[in-house]
């Protein structure tokens, strides 16, 4: 379906927001980031990744683990 040639997405298939989550290796404290669209949390996750190796890292989608 679109409108004008704009396709349109329904509402329960818009791309859902991401954040980064973390917990340490070492106290086993936790934290997560802001969310954000998943590209940009990708992108997020391989940096802290790679900056912060005593933290194991992931992405938790919108929604999830609230």
């Amino acid at each position: 379906m679109s409108i004008e040639g704009i396709p349109v997405v329904p509402e329960k298939q818009e791309e859902l927001k991401y954040r980064v989550a973390w917990k340490s290796k070492l106290t086993g404290a936790t934290g997560h980031g802001e969310y954000m669209d998943k590209g940009k949390a990708q992108v997020w996750l391989e940096s802290v990744k790679k900056s912060t190796p005593d933290l194991v890292h992931w992405l938790e989608p919108e929604g999830e683990n609230n």
